[in-house]
């Protein structure tokens, strides 16, 4: 009499059935209009990068033609900075700053339009809050050679060039724009909708 044949036990791992692991699919992203992307990868880096622009030619090249008495052209005033003994200090922090600048403003761009799992508002965020950052930057950039200037002409050391106001007033309009970009991030998604973040 012939025995039923034995039927197949379900594979095991460690002598436990192994069962398929629930998979968790990733948050959804907010549904941003297009003007968003299009600030927060173009406009916003395109401005911060013009601001790095800037101050460093006021540092380095506006703002010391105007201090400098009579008229000295610019290699002239490097060549007296040098004879008052200004070594490299007042010119190393605006040259780390600038490069900090521009470097900002890449990876606003990179994060925009190659990461599309970033939301492009907190993208728009950061660079708003870094056009902030560019006023104390600025400051801080320009007072070793303010303070140069000041030491070998025997003048004030606060700005002589206007042009570092289009610095100023391009950080607090972004405080303005950051303040209501901050009201619609705690806001969540409008209107609900939101797009689901690509699996790699």
């Amino acid at each position: 009499m012939s025995r039923p044949a034995p039927r197949p036990r379900p594979a095991s791992h460690g002598g436990r059935a192994s069962r398929p692991r629930p998979t968790t699919a990733p948050p959804a992203l907010p549904d941003r209009p297009g003007w968003v992307r299009l600030v927060a990868g173009g406009v916003v880096p395109a401005l911060v990068a013009a601001a790095a622009v800037l101050a460093a030619l006021q540092v380095f090249v506006l703002n010391p033609l105007a201090a400098a008495p009579g008229d000295r052209a610019l290699g002239q005033v490097y060549a007296d900075l040098g004879m008052a003994g200004e070594g490299a200090l007042p010119f190393l922090l605006p040259v780390l700053l600038c490069a900090a600048g521009l470097g900002v403003a890449a990876i606003l761009w990179f994060l925009v339009w190659r990461r599309e799992e970033v939301d492009p508002l907190a993208v728009l965020a950061l660079g708003l809050a870094s056009l902030v950052a560019a006023t104390p930057a600025y400051f801080f950039a320009s007072f070793g050679m303010g303070m140069a200037l000041a030491d070998t002409y025997g003048i004030g050391g606060a700005d002589h060039s206007p042009w570092a106001r289009p610095i100023y007033v391009l950080s607090a309009l972004a405080l303005a724009a950051l303040l209501a970009v901050v009201v619609l991030l705690l806001r969540g998604p409008a209107g609900g909708r939101a797009t689901p973040r690509p699996t790699r």
